[in-house]
């Protein structure tokens, strides 16, 4: 069997490739933005930030950091990285979701 129309290109990562939704929102375009990079029903991420949320509030710290780090599908930079002025944001990326995860 040929998988090369399955695979990702060698050096993306999914932090880099994921922009948030500007077409498919409910608050902010998040769950739409991951639910398009899986290639999934957004639903299906919508249900897991909720269930997040009501474990121990994980959802709520997950989806702030992502409104925050990840840009819209119609921007090249995020709402913290226009705000602190950082030009690639990747290393910005990695770090807030480290310490979002950290303190979930």
């Amino acid at each position: 069997m040929n998988h090369e129309t399955d695979t990702e290109p060698q050096g993306t990562s999914f932090i880099a490739d994921v922009r948030r939704s500007s077409t498919d929102t409910m608050v902010a375009g998040v769950a739409g933005g991951i639910a398009a990079r899986l290639r999934i029903d957004p639903i299906i991420v919508r249900i897991g930030f909720v269930v997040l949320t009501v474990v121990g509030l994980a959802g709520l710290l997950l989806y702030g950091a992502m409104w925050l780090l990840i840009p819209r599908d119609d921007a090249t930079n995020s709402v913290a990285g226009k705000a602190l002025g950082v030009g690639d944001e990747t290393q910005l990326r990695t770090v807030g979701f480290i310490a979002v995860a950290i303190l979930a």
